[in-house]
């Protein structure tokens, strides 16, 4: 049996910030509120006026 790997999209909704990051959608609430994750950069709306997360950014700051 071969083992498949999965990397997640660049934008990913909020429910899979838990798997991914460790961070909650409460978390995630609170460093939008307190201005460590910047709209445009680490979240924004989708089409259908979601928050949606950007993975990249994130684990850069994660990084940082």
């Amino acid at each position: 049996m071969s083992e498949t790997s999965t990397a997640p999209a660049e934008w990913v909704r909020g429910n899979l910030l838990l798997p991914i990051f460790g961070i909650n959608e409460n978390q995630a609430g609170k460093y939008r509120k307190q201005g460590l994750w910047k709209e445009g950069i680490h979240y924004r709306k989708d089409p259908v006026q979601r928050i949606v997360y950007n993975t990249q950014r994130i684990t850069q700051w994660l990084a940082s």
